[in-house]
């Protein structure tokens, strides 16, 4: 939720409500749409206001669901149309593209599970990633932050290779991971040298290595809660059961560390004498 510096009304922080902006840290400005609309139409000659006033009020039926929805708040611009409004309003456009999008990824997926990608794409990038051949001749590749085996997209793949051979236009590392989860909780992931908007994650202080294996011991499943990755709304983390702070012999010690999730993670670090704060206090004392 974010609240309107103007009406001081508290909306969700979504593009709906507000219109982005890249010089803030969430992206969006700090006041509504709806303020900002207000504002505008206040600088505008009377009779410019009375023509939008006007413009407002038309209907306009949908040709994809047959509603009547106002034109101009409800359509998008379109400028080989006479009127300049698309044929189809907001929502039928949006439920076009989002379905879209899903049929694409189904598409890569099973294009990913032909036993041709290993055969081409294996030798360009097995020296940078951990590659191998499953049961049915598919090309698998390590996961880089849980690192659990995975069928990677072909766009994945291609992506990775391009920066791999240094193509100038492609930003950033694009590693593989297997979840959306994975990529929230990596410390790497999206960062630069100095990010705009940093947060620390609690996961960055583990070496990848022992996170690995601490996954592969526990089957990705969280000790505390017993579910396993795919049921987990958030990521998994590499718990240390005897503080780094104070047992610095132990840090890269497999048995005393534990998998956790993310939510579990923070429960643990509430119990008394197990808090950040608490534990940084010990190392300076």
């Amino acid at each position: 939720m974010k609240i309107c510096t103007k009406c001081k009304n508290e909306l969700p922080a979504t593009i709906e409500y507000f219109h982005r902006h890249n010089r803030t840290k969430n992206g969006l400005r700090s006041v509504c749409k709806e303020c900002r609309r207000k504002r505008y139409i206040e600088r505008l000659p009377e009779e410019q206001i009375r023509i939008l006033e006007l413009k407002e009020k038309e209907i306009k039926t949908c040709s994809n669901c047959k509603k009547e929805l106002p034109a101009t708040t409800e359509y998008f611009y379109h400028h080989t149309v006479k009127n300049g409004l698309s044929s189809h309003c907001k929502k039928c456009i949006k439920d076009y593209q989002q379905k879209n999008k899903d049929r694409k990824k189904e598409y890569d997926k099973e294009y990913s599970q032909q036993p041709a990608l290993y055969d081409t794409y294996e030798s360009q990038i097995s020296y940078a990633e951990e590659v191998r051949r499953n049961e049915k001749d598919s090309l698998e590749i390590k996961c880089a932050y849980c690192g659990k085996w995975y069928i990677p997209t072909l766009y994945s793949i291609k992506n990775r290779i391009q920066i791999l051979n240094g193509n100038i236009k492609y930003r950033g590392e694009a590693r593989f991971y297997c979840t959306d989860q994975c990529k929230e909780e990596c410390s790497i992931y999206g960062q630069q040298k100095y990010p705009k908007g940093f947060k620390p994650v609690s996961s960055r202080e583990v070496d990848p290595q022992l996170r690995q294996l601490v996954f592969e011991r526990d089957n990705w499943t969280c000790q505390k809660c017993e579910k396993k990755q795919d049921e987990l709304e958030t990521g998994l983390h590499c718990h240390h059961i005897d503080p780094v702070v104070l047992f610095l012999m132990f840090q890269n010690d497999v048995d005393s560390c534990i998998t956790l999730c993310k939510d579990c993670h923070k429960e643990v670090h509430k119990l008394p004498d197990c808090g950040y704060h608490e534990l940084r206090c010990n190392k300076i004392d």
